[in-house]
């Protein structure tokens, strides 16, 4: 329970921007996204982080570090990483 609550900072890095009602009364969000914040919380040990869903609810994802790009394309930018995750 307590991890639970320590995740709950990790919504500070999306600002709900704007909210747009379509005529079919569907709902669309757009947010705005705080890199720095959000950047910081993907180098603790533990990688949590919330997405938007289809639902415009913020949903928690585990993530892994994982090797996708070749040596090359590493060597030559050594600040892209990627990851693998599941919620």
């Amino acid at each position: 329970m307590v991890l639970f609550f320590q995740d709950i900072k990790s919504q500070d890095y999306w600002s709900n921007q704007e909210t747009i009602l379509l005529e079919n009364e569907d709902v669309i969000n757009s947010y705005d996204l705080k890199y720095k914040l959000l950047y910081d919380q993907i180098n603790e040990e533990k990688k949590t982080i919330f997405l938007p869903n289809e639902k415009n609810n913020l949903e928690l994802f585990i993530l892994n570090e994982f090797k996708l790009l070749t040596k090359k394309v590493s060597s030559q930018y050594p600040n892209i990483r990627t990851f693998k995750g599941h919620s």
